[in-house]
């Protein structure tokens, strides 16, 4: 019997003719206002927009989506850095990592697509969390394959980099039955936002990315997304 958890998951996939999955609605008033609640009859205790100005701070105002890079390589050491500590081993003792996750199961793994990187060779790369390393996969020299995979096969000008986040569905399952599914993708906005701030401190843009073809960026990585699925992609550049 299919997991609930799974059908969800299979409802919300773009298929192959993505034009026809992603549904944009046409009313402007639904797709481009900005909305806002409030409860306009009770009392309200107005707050201090900041306490100090850290950089923490500083780079949570700064964080914006940007599609427009100058095309400069990315280094292997910003690369190191952006990985290790957005989802990167936190205390190695307790196997803790940077991000919260229900009952520590972990069920997130990180890809990379790299491009334009001084002395990384163009490719898919695995985030081995364990060992802080890269692990080749496949050449992708342009990400033409990559892109194959992508809504309309469009990538930011200037892209170096994509990073990859699939989650392996059943390691929460184990714990959580039918609501792993929920802390799946809590813990992949967790890595998301941790990702996008990094990002705004190595000087890098980051466009987050939800318009990918399932079966075909599945296949890209060779994964079986009845274990483990693509949920959320970045694409990186320098600004």
């Amino acid at each position: 019997m299919e997991r609930q958890f799974l059908k969800y998951h299979l409802v919300s996939r773009v298929g192959v003719n993505a034009d026809e999955s992603v549904k944009i609605f046409k009313n402007p008033y639904v797709a481009f206002n900005i909305h806002y609640k409030s409860y306009p009859r009770f009392k309200h205790i107005y707050l201090n927009d900041t306490l100090n100005n850290s950089e923490l701070e500083k780079f949570l105002t700064q964080r914006k989506t940007r599609r427009k890079f100058s095309g400069r390589p990315i280094s292997l050491g910003e690369i190191s850095h952006l990985l290790y500590y957005s989802c990167g081993l936190s205390d190695r003792h307790n196997e803790r990592r940077m991000y919260p996750s229900a009952g520590a199961r972990y069920p997130i793994e990180t890809y990379i697509c790299v491009k334009n990187a001084l002395g990384v060779i163009p490719g898919l790369y695995h985030y081995n969390v364990k060992e802080n390393t890269i692990e080749f996969l496949l050449e992708d020299k342009k990400l033409t394959a990559l892109k194959k995979c992508l809504v309309k096969n469009i990538l930011p000008k200037n892209t170096v980099a994509v990073i990859i986040l699939a989650a392996m569905f059943n390691r929460n399952y184990t714990k959580y039955t039918e609501r792993s599914y929920r802390y799946s993708l809590i813990e992949c906005g967790h890595i998301g936002q941790n990702i996008s701030l990094l990002s705004e401190k190595l000087g890098l843009g980051c466009c987050a990315i939800g318009g990918f073809i399932d079966d075909k960026i599945n296949a890209y990585l060779d994964i079986e997304p009845s274990t483990e699925a693509v949920l959320y992609v970045f694409a990186l550049g320098k600004k």
